[in-house]
Protein backbone atom coordinates (compact mmCIF):
# COMPACT_ATOMS: atom_id res chain seq x y z
CA UNK A 1 0.00 0.00 0.00
CA UNK A 2 1.36 3.43 -0.97
CA UNK A 3 2.48 5.82 1.75
CA UNK A 4 -0.39 8.22 2.46
CA UNK A 5 2.11 11.08 2.74
CA UNK A 6 3.45 10.46 -0.77
CA UNK A 7 1.70 12.67 -3.32
CA UNK A 8 -0.03 10.79 -6.09
CA UNK A 9 1.59 11.46 -9.49
CA UNK A 10 -0.37 13.92 -11.60
CA UNK A 11 -2.34 12.25 -14.40
CA UNK A 12 -2.00 14.16 -17.66
CA UNK A 13 -3.09 13.49 -21.22
CA UNK A 14 -0.50 12.27 -23.70
CA UNK A 15 -0.09 10.45 -26.97
CA UNK A 16 2.45 7.65 -27.05
CA UNK A 17 4.22 7.67 -30.39
CA UNK A 18 6.63 5.14 -31.86
CA UNK A 19 9.02 7.14 -34.03
CA UNK A 20 11.06 5.44 -36.75
CA UNK A 21 14.39 7.17 -37.39
CA UNK A 22 17.20 6.05 -39.65
CA UNK A 23 20.18 8.30 -38.92
CA UNK A 24 22.28 8.03 -35.79
CA UNK A 25 22.13 11.79 -35.27
CA UNK A 26 18.33 11.97 -35.21
CA UNK A 27 18.11 8.96 -32.89
CA UNK A 28 20.53 10.55 -30.43
CA UNK A 29 18.69 13.86 -30.64
CA UNK A 30 15.42 12.18 -29.77
CA UNK A 31 16.93 10.12 -26.94
CA UNK A 32 18.91 12.94 -25.32
CA UNK A 33 16.97 16.12 -26.00
CA UNK A 34 13.29 15.41 -26.59
CA UNK A 35 12.12 14.76 -23.03
CA UNK A 36 13.81 17.89 -21.66
CA UNK A 37 12.41 20.11 -24.39
CA UNK A 38 8.95 18.53 -24.11
CA UNK A 39 8.94 19.18 -20.35
CA UNK A 40 9.77 22.86 -20.91
CA UNK A 41 7.04 23.18 -23.52
CA UNK A 42 4.51 21.48 -21.23
CA UNK A 43 5.38 23.98 -18.53
CA UNK A 44 4.82 26.80 -21.03
CA UNK A 45 1.54 25.52 -22.46
CA UNK A 46 -0.06 24.12 -19.29
CA UNK A 47 1.56 25.27 -16.05
CA UNK A 48 2.07 28.88 -17.08
CA UNK A 49 -1.62 29.18 -17.95
CA UNK A 50 -2.37 28.49 -14.29
CA UNK A 51 0.09 30.95 -12.78
CA UNK A 52 0.42 33.74 -15.37
CA UNK A 53 -1.97 36.13 -17.13
CA UNK A 54 -3.43 34.63 -20.28
CA UNK A 55 -2.32 37.37 -22.65
CA UNK A 56 1.30 37.03 -21.53
CA UNK A 57 1.24 33.25 -21.92
CA UNK A 58 -0.23 33.66 -25.40
CA UNK A 59 2.73 35.84 -26.39
CA UNK A 60 5.24 33.36 -25.02
CA UNK A 61 3.56 30.45 -26.77
CA UNK A 62 3.50 32.35 -30.04
CA UNK A 63 7.19 33.13 -29.70
CA UNK A 64 8.07 29.45 -29.16
CA UNK A 65 5.73 28.33 -31.95
CA UNK A 66 7.17 30.83 -34.42
CA UNK A 67 10.73 29.76 -33.62
CA UNK A 68 9.95 26.06 -34.11
CA UNK A 69 8.06 26.73 -37.33
CA UNK A 70 10.80 28.98 -38.70
CA UNK A 71 13.45 26.31 -38.24
CA UNK A 72 11.13 23.63 -39.61
CA UNK A 73 10.67 25.80 -42.70
CA UNK A 74 14.44 26.26 -43.01
CA UNK A 75 15.06 22.50 -42.90
CA UNK A 76 12.32 21.87 -45.45
CA UNK A 77 13.80 24.51 -47.77
CA UNK A 78 17.19 22.84 -47.49
CA UNK A 79 15.62 19.46 -48.27
CA UNK A 80 14.09 20.96 -51.43
CA UNK A 81 17.53 22.21 -52.45
CA UNK A 82 19.10 18.80 -51.85
CA UNK A 83 16.35 17.06 -53.82
CA UNK A 84 17.11 19.35 -56.76
CA UNK A 85 20.79 18.53 -56.37
CA UNK A 86 19.90 14.84 -56.56
CA UNK A 87 17.86 15.41 -59.70
CA UNK A 88 20.49 17.58 -61.37
CA UNK A 89 23.13 14.89 -60.79
CA UNK A 90 20.95 11.91 -61.75
CA UNK A 91 21.01 10.33 -58.28
CA UNK A 92 18.30 7.68 -58.07
CA UNK A 93 19.51 5.32 -55.36
CA UNK A 94 18.67 5.67 -51.67
CA UNK A 95 20.94 4.69 -48.79
CA UNK A 96 20.06 2.11 -46.18
CA UNK A 97 21.18 2.36 -42.57
CA UNK A 98 22.74 -0.44 -40.56
CA UNK A 99 20.92 0.38 -37.33
CA UNK A 100 17.66 2.26 -37.87
CA UNK A 101 15.68 2.63 -34.69
CA UNK A 102 12.15 2.87 -33.37
CA UNK A 103 11.83 4.98 -30.23
CA UNK A 104 8.80 5.64 -28.08
CA UNK A 105 8.03 9.16 -26.94
CA UNK A 106 5.19 10.79 -25.02
CA UNK A 107 3.59 13.80 -26.68
CA UNK A 108 2.30 15.93 -23.81
CA UNK A 109 1.60 19.22 -25.59
CA UNK A 110 0.99 20.57 -29.11
CA UNK A 111 4.37 22.30 -29.26
CA UNK A 112 6.10 19.07 -28.25
CA UNK A 113 4.46 17.50 -31.30
CA UNK A 114 5.83 20.33 -33.45
CA UNK A 115 9.32 19.89 -31.99
CA UNK A 116 9.17 16.16 -32.74
CA UNK A 117 8.43 17.09 -36.34
CA UNK A 118 11.68 19.08 -36.47
CA UNK A 119 13.67 16.00 -35.39
CA UNK A 120 11.90 13.84 -37.96
CA UNK A 121 12.69 16.40 -40.67
CA UNK A 122 16.32 16.40 -39.52
CA UNK A 123 16.37 12.62 -40.08
CA UNK A 124 15.07 13.09 -43.63
CA UNK A 125 17.63 15.81 -44.27
CA UNK A 126 20.52 13.61 -43.13
CA UNK A 127 19.12 10.84 -45.35
CA UNK A 128 19.42 13.14 -48.38
CA UNK A 129 22.91 14.34 -47.39
CA UNK A 130 24.15 10.78 -46.95
CA UNK A 131 22.74 9.74 -50.31
CA UNK A 132 24.51 12.59 -52.10
CA UNK A 133 27.74 11.81 -50.25
CA UNK A 134 27.66 8.08 -51.00
CA UNK A 135 27.11 8.79 -54.70
CA UNK A 136 30.06 11.20 -54.79
CA UNK A 137 28.05 14.37 -55.40
CA UNK A 138 29.29 15.78 -52.08
CA UNK A 139 32.80 15.24 -50.78
CA UNK A 140 33.70 14.23 -47.23
CA UNK A 141 34.31 17.79 -46.08
CA UNK A 142 31.00 19.06 -47.45
CA UNK A 143 29.02 16.29 -45.78
CA UNK A 144 30.78 16.72 -42.44
CA UNK A 145 30.21 20.46 -42.43
CA UNK A 146 26.54 20.19 -43.34
CA UNK A 147 25.84 17.47 -40.79
CA UNK A 148 27.61 19.43 -38.06
CA UNK A 149 25.76 22.66 -38.80
CA UNK A 150 22.31 21.09 -38.89
CA UNK A 151 22.99 19.08 -35.75
CA UNK A 152 23.99 22.22 -33.89
CA UNK A 153 20.99 24.13 -35.22
CA UNK A 154 18.46 21.69 -33.79
CA UNK A 155 20.39 21.48 -30.51
CA UNK A 156 20.37 25.24 -30.21
CA UNK A 157 16.63 25.36 -30.89
CA UNK A 158 16.00 22.99 -27.99
CA UNK A 159 18.31 24.87 -25.65
CA UNK A 160 16.66 28.17 -26.48
CA UNK A 161 13.22 26.72 -25.71
CA UNK A 162 14.45 25.23 -22.44
CA UNK A 163 16.34 28.39 -21.50
CA UNK A 164 13.27 30.57 -21.82
CA UNK A 165 11.31 28.43 -19.39
CA UNK A 166 14.23 28.03 -17.00
CA UNK A 167 14.66 31.79 -16.76
CA UNK A 168 10.94 32.15 -16.10
CA UNK A 169 11.06 29.58 -13.27
CA UNK A 170 14.24 30.95 -11.66
CA UNK A 171 13.11 34.56 -11.85
CA UNK A 172 9.32 34.56 -11.41
CA UNK A 173 9.32 38.15 -10.13
CA UNK A 174 10.76 39.51 -13.34
CA UNK A 175 8.44 41.91 -15.11
CA UNK A 176 6.41 39.99 -17.64
CA UNK A 177 6.45 42.97 -19.97
CA UNK A 178 10.25 43.11 -19.72
CA UNK A 179 10.55 39.39 -20.45
CA UNK A 180 8.25 39.53 -23.44
CA UNK A 181 9.95 42.62 -24.87
CA UNK A 182 13.41 41.06 -24.65
CA UNK A 183 12.54 37.50 -25.61
CA UNK A 184 9.46 37.10 -27.73
CA UNK A 185 8.43 40.27 -29.45
CA UNK A 186 11.34 39.96 -31.85
CA UNK A 187 10.24 38.57 -35.17
CA UNK A 188 10.81 34.87 -35.96
CA UNK A 189 13.32 35.96 -38.60
CA UNK A 190 15.33 37.83 -35.98
CA UNK A 191 15.28 34.88 -33.58
CA UNK A 192 16.29 32.39 -36.25
CA UNK A 193 19.02 34.74 -37.45
CA UNK A 194 20.49 34.72 -33.93
CA UNK A 195 20.61 30.93 -34.04
CA UNK A 196 22.24 31.00 -37.47
CA UNK A 197 24.95 33.46 -36.49
CA UNK A 198 25.63 31.79 -33.15
CA UNK A 199 25.87 28.45 -34.90
CA UNK A 200 28.35 29.71 -37.44
CA UNK A 201 30.49 31.08 -34.61
CA UNK A 202 30.38 27.72 -32.81
CA UNK A 203 31.28 25.96 -36.03
CA UNK A 204 34.24 28.19 -36.79
CA UNK A 205 35.55 27.87 -33.21
CA UNK A 206 35.10 24.11 -33.08
CA UNK A 207 32.60 24.39 -30.20
CA UNK A 208 30.53 21.26 -29.66
CA UNK A 209 29.50 21.81 -26.06
CA UNK A 210 28.21 25.37 -26.11
CA UNK A 211 25.35 26.87 -28.06
CA UNK A 212 24.73 25.50 -31.56
CA UNK A 213 24.96 25.75 -35.43
CA UNK A 214 23.86 27.42 -38.59
CA UNK A 215 20.63 26.45 -40.22
CA UNK A 216 21.80 27.44 -43.66
CA UNK A 217 24.83 25.30 -44.50
CA UNK A 218 27.08 26.65 -47.22
CA UNK A 219 26.01 25.76 -50.75
CA UNK A 220 27.60 22.64 -52.16
CA UNK A 221 27.48 23.88 -55.74
CA UNK A 222 31.05 24.65 -56.65
CA UNK A 223 32.50 25.54 -53.26
CA UNK A 224 33.32 23.92 -49.95
CA UNK A 225 31.70 24.84 -46.67
CA UNK A 226 33.94 26.06 -43.83
CA UNK A 227 36.27 23.42 -42.48
CA UNK A 228 34.82 21.40 -39.61
CA UNK A 229 38.07 19.74 -38.64
CA UNK A 230 38.50 19.59 -34.90
CA UNK A 231 34.81 20.12 -34.34
CA UNK A 232 34.28 16.84 -32.51
CA UNK A 233 31.43 16.01 -34.88
CA UNK A 234 30.13 12.47 -34.60
CA UNK A 235 29.72 10.85 -38.01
Amino acid sequence: MADENTPRPYSRAAFERTVALQSEMAQRMLEREFDRVAAALYHLEVVQRIVSPEDEVELREEGARSLIQSIQTATQNEMARLLKLRSDNGVNGEPIYTNPGELKVMITSPLAHDYLGVIQTLDQLIFLLDGLWLMGVMNNKQRANAVFLWQRTILKLGRRLIGRQRRRILNPERSSAEEIDSELVASPTTDVSLIIEGSRDDHEQGDVNGPSPSIFPESFSGRDAPDASGSGLAA
